[in-house]
């Protein structure tokens, strides 16, 4: 993984470790292109909450903790046209 910043925003490359796990499985399938769009919140608790009253469907139970030590969660495609979204919220202390 490579994060980039650009001007508020940053852009995120992906590779595969081992040729294995969700990446290598994404490229097998869809090729290379466009994984997900990420946003950024404050409150991803209440984030999920209302998505999850709208009937937004998520790939976990709860958010868990991601890159750059963020709590992150994903809306499963199904609920949003096939794009994958992730949701991240940065640490406190950031």
């Amino acid at each position: 993984t490579a994060f980039f910043p650009i001007s508020g925003t940053q852009i995120e490359l992906v590779h595969p470790l081992n040729g294995e796990g969700p990446i290598a499985k994404f490229l097998e399938n869809k090729g290379g292109g466009l994984h997900h769009i990420c946003f950024s919140t404050d409150d991803i608790e209440g984030d999920v909450k209302h998505l999850t009253e709208k009937g937004y469907q998520f790939l976990g139970d709860k958010p868990t903790l991601g890159a750059h030590d963020c709590m992150v969660i994903f809306i499963h495609p199904k609920s949003t046209d096939g794009v994958l979204i992730e949701l991240s919220q940065p640490p406190a202390d950031h």
